[in-house]
C-alpha cells in the first residue's frame, strides 16, 4: 500500500510538470527570500557584537606631548571606572600602516609624520549605553593633550535602528511567505486532483476510502515543499560561500539553518495540500 501511494504522488509530478515546476520555483524563491533576509538579520546582530566586543573609543593625541605626558594621561584613563582595556598605538606604528597601504609620497612631501597616537580603550559593560558614551566622549575631548575622541556609538545605533526595522519586516515576510506558498500549492494539488477526477470516481466506486484516495497528494505536496526547500537551501549556501570569499567571515549560516528553510518547505507543502483535498475531496 505504501508503495502504492508513493508511486500514486510522483506520478502526479509527471502528469502536471509544468504545475508541479512552477509549485516547486516559486517555493523555493519564497524561502530564499525569507532566508536571506533572516540570516541578513540575525549577522548585523552578530555584527553589532562583534564591533563592542572590540574598541569604543579612540583617543588620539596631541603631537606636542612627549613620552612622559602620554604616559602619564594613559595612567589617568586607565584609573577611570568607565575604561576596561587601554592599549597604545603609537604614530610610528599608523605610519608604519600607512606607508603599507599608500606608499611614501606623503611623508615624502611633508617630510614629518603627521599621524597621531592614539590610545584605543574598551569600556566596560555597564558603560556601554549611548548616553554614557556621549558623557565619556564629552568629558575626554576637554582634557589637555586629547586632540579628538572618535567612538562608534552612531554607527552601532544605526545598526541596531537597521536590526530592530528587519525584526518587523522578517515578520511581515514570513507572513507572505507562508501565503504565497500556500496559495501556490493549493492550486498545484487543485489541478493534480482536477486532472484525475474521473479514477478518483471510479475508485469510490470500487471501494476505496477517503484516506487511501487523498495520501497521494497529501504526499506530492510534502515532495514539493521539501524540494522547493532544499533548491532554497542549496542556492543560500552558494550565495553565502560566495559572499565569504568577497568578504571573509562576513556573514555566517548554520547547517540547522538550512535544515529549518527544508523543513518550513515541507510543512508548507503537507499543509497545502491538505487544504485542498478537504476542500476538494470532501466526505
Amino acid at each position: 500500500m505504501i508503495g502504492y501511494l508513493l508511486k500514486e504522488a510522483f506520478d502526479g509530478f509527471k502528469r502536471a510538470k509544468l504545475s508541479s515546476l512552477f509549485s516547486v520555483m516559486t517555493v523555493a524563491f519564497l524561502l530564499i527570500l525569507i532566508g536571506l533576509f533572516s540570516l541578513l538579520a540575525q549577522n548585523v546582530d552578530r555584527f553589532i557584537h562583534l564591533l563592542r566586543a572590540e574598541y569604543d573609543i579612540q583617543v588620539y593625541i596631541a603631537n606636542y606631548l612627549n613620552d612622559q605626558e602620554i604616559e602619564a594621561l594613559r595612567v589617568e584613563l586607565t584609573a577611570m571606572p568607565e575604561i576596561n582595556r587601554i592599549e597604545f598605538y603609537s604614530k610610528e606604528a599608523a605610519a608604519r600602516e600607512f606607508r603599507q597601504q599608500f606608499g611614501e609620497q606623503v611623508f615624502e612631501i611633508l617630510e614629518e609624520n603627521p599621524l597621531p597616537s592614539t590610545f584605543n580603550m574598551e569600556l566596560n559593560p555597564q558603560f556601554r549605553q549611548s548616553g554614557d558614551i556621549q558623557a565619556l566622549v564629552h568629558e575626554l575631548s576637554e582634557w589637555p593633550g586629547v586632540e579628538e575622541v572618535v567612538h562608534q556609538s552612531q554607527a552601532l545605533h544605526q545598526l541596531a535602528s537597521f536590526s530592530s526595522k528587519a525584526g518587523w519586516v522578517n515578520i511581515f515576510l514570513a507572513i507572505f511567505v507562508i501565503i504565497g506558498s500556500l496559495l501556490v500549492m493549493f492550486h498545484s494539488i487543485r489541478l493534480a486532483i482536477f486532472a484525475r477526477r474521473h479514477i478518483i470516481s471510479t475508485m469510490e466506486l470500487v471501494g476505496a476510502t477517503r484516506s487511501f484516495i487523498r495520501w497521494p497528494y497529501l504526499i506530492e505536496g510534502l515532495v514539493q515543499g521539501f524540494v522547493g526547500g532544499i533548491l532554497a537551501s542549496i542556492v543560500m549556501y552558494g550565495v553565502m560561500a560566495f559572499v565569504n570569499v568577497q568578504a571573509p567571515n562576513l556573514i555566517h549560516a548554520t547547517f540547522f539553518e538550512y535544515g529549518l528553510i527544508i523543513g518550513l518547505g515541507t510543512l508548507l507543502g503537507f499543509f497545502a495540500s491538505l487544504l485542498a483535498v478537504r476542500r476538494f475531496l470532501n466526505d
